[in-house]
């Protein structure tokens, strides 16, 4: 666990020297998600673009943490290797701020409030059921942060299950300009704009994916310095998640839907 007098910490990727000098490992560029609001982390340095890297090349990676709030902050970074696969780790920053962590909980739910994610549809008359995953941008128990040996009372996927499909939306708001936030995060279609959702596996023993049929945000910009921006609106949206085990076990697995307001849904 890192000190509070650390406002980053770097990390370098290298090739072993006993392979060949004209192999590459290629990756795309990495992603951090946090798991809370504590603070806002980035990616910079060298490796934060993606690289490749030859025999005895390094390439720097440092996690800027911005601290917002008074606690300790954790944060996963996942890098993209090619043509398949990835590396993923957690790092948890102690933050010294004198606004407190409720005030990061209640700031997470006001931005990503209006937003409902369940596991049912009633597709015979295009009827929205009661979420059971984020009701309101508030993330369910039965969903909430796992812990190892606390499962009681939350999801768990059966062993026979290869997939599972969630139904995602967003219910209008009052129009507001508070609501917009610092970066904005409303859509001229109306509904809330999101960027690419991520997937996060605790131990190596799946692959998942995850196929969506989000809107392109065209009305709202369809780009920003935060990548491409989606749309999440009243039509209820599907988001499949396939689990793609590769060994016997059990693991955590992590879905985020970063809002381009610095807010996020995560379950």
């Amino acid at each position: 666990q890192r000190g509070t007098d650390r406002r980053s910490i770097d990390f370098w990727k290298s090739m072993e020297e006993e392979q060949s000098a004209t192999v590459a490992v290629m990756f795309d560029p990495p992603m951090i998600h946090s798991h809370d609001a504590i603070a806002r982390p980035e990616l910079v340095g060298k490796a934060a673009n993606g690289a490749h890297l030859f025999t005895g090349a390094t390439a720097s990676l440092t996690i800027r943490w911005n601290c917002r709030f008074n606690g300790t902050a954790v944060a996963s970074v996942r890098i993209p290797v090619r043509p398949s696969g990835f590396i993923t780790f957690t790092v948890p920053k102690v933050c010294k701020k004198k606004r407190t962590l409720a005030a990061a909980l209640k700031r997470e739910e006001d931005l990503a409030s209006g937003v409902y994610i369940s596991t049912e549809y009633d597709d015979s008359n295009g009827q929205k059921v009661a979420p059971d995953v984020v009701d309101d941008g508030v993330t369910l128990l039965e969903f909430s942060t796992y812990r190892s040996g606390k499962r009681g009372g939350r999801f768990a996927v059966d062993p026979f299950e290869h997939s599972t499909m969630f139904f995602v939306w967003h219910e209008k708001l009052p129009a507001a300009p508070s609501r917009r936030g610092l970066f904005g995060g409303t859509s001229g279609e109306g509904g809330v704009q999101v960027l690419e959702p991520m997937i996060f596996t605790h131990r190596p023993i799946c692959n998942p994916s995850l196929q969506h049929n989000f809107e392109v945000d065209r009305a709202g910009g369809i780009y920003s310095q935060q990548g491409m921006m989606l749309l999440l609106n009243e039509m209820v949206h599907m988001m499949n998640v396939t689990y793609n085990c590769v060994w016997e076990g059990e693991t955590a697995i992590t879905v985020v839907i970063p809002l381009s307001n610095g807010g996020k849904v995560s379950f």
